[in-house]
């Protein structure tokens, strides 16, 4: 039970699966649009024998406002800390076997929510893997974005803020990756 915990089983599912060398896609099932993407961020990790390569949505403009808005302020919190100019909030990712690890290992003191997803890329990154940003032109699923509008939807998404910038303000410290 819980989003990390059924994060790290399917990774770890993945992992076991997958040929040696081969990219593991992280995504989520409602963010079925992502896969025509993905043609450029996989061939990136191959060509550039990357371990994570971050996806950057190209307009959030398909999102509901809460979740736009959401998304933004966790990418602005992450640039202040560390000085990464990404979509650092949004899951969908192209791990390899070696970065599958770091989600593995992951053991959280935040909540184990949208952490599990963002505080092992810091990790990774902290390491000196191998890794990049690739922008995607990825479009929420209307049906999806009308689920998710709405003052229940709102709160949600200002606790994900809260969560998950606490979460990565502790890890840049414990880390020492804080921007100067």
């Amino acid at each position: 039970p819980g989003m990390g915990n059924a994060r790290r089983e399917a990774l770890r599912h993945a992992r076991d699966i997958v040929p040696t060398g081969q990219p593991i896609v992280w995504t989520e099932p409602e963010k079925y649009p992502l896969i025509p993407e993905l043609k450029l961020p996989i061939s990136t990790f191959t060509e550039g024998n990357y371990d994570l390569v971050m996806l950057r949505r190209t307009s959030l403009d398909s999102y509901p406002p809460e979740q736009a808005m959401a998304y933004r302020l966790i990418a602005l919190a992450t640039k202040y800390l560390t000085g990464i100019d990404s979509d650092f909030g949004w899951g969908p990712t192209i791990l390899s076997a070696d970065a599958i690890e770091y989600y593995l290992s992951y053991k959280s003191a935040h909540g184990d929510l949208w952490d599990s997803i963002a505080c092992p890329k810091l990790r990774i990154i902290k390491d000196g893997l191998p890794w990049t940003v690739v922008p995607v032109n990825y479009q929420h699923p209307p049906e999806q974005t009308a689920a998710e509008t709405g003052m229940n939807l709102f709160l949600k998404r200002v606790k994900q803020v809260d969560q998950l910038v606490r979460a990565i303000e502790t890890e840049v410290d414990q880390l020492g990756m804080r921007a100067e």
